[in-house]
């Protein structure tokens, strides 16, 4: 029989070198997998930040937004008498608007009363001055320097008809 000790050296060397490259080899894969995670994760976070900043300015452009399960799920909610008023009174603005251009808020006025929107008198000139300004910032209409007002883009306007 022969001494086989030296064989069997060799092959346990062999076998811890083995063992030692898949171990670098390992630590290697887990290093390039924690990069590209790492690269993946701020790319997505930087996503959820622009995203999140368009929001915001999104909420600040268009400040009152019905949760999203009443825009979807539930039945629309009737109207009350200010609101369709409200709503007509602007319909009917814009569509002057868009028809004869820019006007004054006195000339807006005077169309309301002369359709019937409104009576003469302080208290619809305040009225109609705040709607006026609340549409403004809502993006409906402009207000241009000098005080008068104007159509906003046809684009805007589907889009704020749908939300309004």
């Amino acid at each position: 029989m022969r001494d086989i000790r030296r064989d069997l050296e060799e092959r346990i060397a062999l076998i811890k070198e083995r063992v030692n490259a898949e171990k670098t080899a390992l630590e290697r894969q887990i290093h390039e997998l924690t990069q590209a995670h790492e690269h993946k994760v701020k790319a997505l976070t930087a996503d959820l930040n622009a995203m999140s900043t368009v929001l915001r300015a999104e909420q600040q452009r268009f400040p009152i937004s019905p949760p999203a399960a009443q825009r979807k799920d539930a039945p629309p909610k009737p109207e009350q008498p200010d609101q369709a008023q409200h709503r007509s009174l602007l319909e009917m603005l814009i569509r002057k608007l868009n028809n004869d251009g820019p006007a004054s808020c006195e000339q807006l006025r005077q169309w309301a009363i002369q359709a019937g929107h409104l009576g003469d008198n302080d208290a619809t000139r305040v009225a109609l001055q705040d709607a006026l300004t609340e549409s403004a910032k809502l993006g409906i209409i402009q207000q241009l320097p000098g005080g008068t007002f104007a159509p906003s883009s046809i684009t805007d306007l589907i889009k704020l008809r749908r939300e309004v």
